[in-house]
């Protein structure tokens, strides 16, 4: 099994416990783009942008499409 399928498998087991975690999701997001599914990975990451992130890990745009 290739390590990018290892930590695939680990990322989707995180997310049976935390299916909104917007970090995880990411990971997720990042993990399947290397893996070659793009189509897949763009559709976690706009998960992730609507998920939680309580520590404010993730670089979210603005509100009003302003630059910061």
């Amino acid at each position: 099994m290739s390590r990018l399928e290892a930590a695939e498998q680990a990322v989707r087991r995180a997310l049976e416990k935390d299916s909104d975690n917007a970090v995880i999701l990411d990971h997720l997001g990042d993990i399947l783009a290397k893996r070659g599914r793009v189509a897949e990975a763009l559709q976690v990451w706009q998960r992730a942008l609507k998920g939680e992130d309580e520590e404010e890990e993730l670089d979210r745009p603005r509100g009003g499409g302003e630059d910061p």
